[in-house]
């Protein structure tokens, strides 16, 4: 185990509550989960070592959800 993933865990487990953040979709943006030179992955796989939920939003489908707690 690395120093980055300890320190992942001490915060996983010591927060009350998971930060969430959300990549927009449908218009053309990048993609968290793609792997291709314009995709975000690492900066997904960089939010999770950081204790965040990474999601994806489509505006012109969803409403923006509730989010009782801080955004990362």
């Amino acid at each position: 185990m690395d120093e980055q993933s300890l320190t992942g865990a001490i915060l996983k487990v010591s927060r009350e509550t998971q930060k969430v953040v959300y990549f927009l979709t449908g218009h053309g943006q990048r993609d968290p989960g793609g792997f291709e030179q314009s995709g975000y992955s690492q900066v997904r796989d960089a939010l999770e070592r950081d204790n965040c939920v990474v999601s994806t939003l489509n505006l012109g489908r969803s409403a923006v959800p509730y989010l009782p707690t801080r955004l990362c």
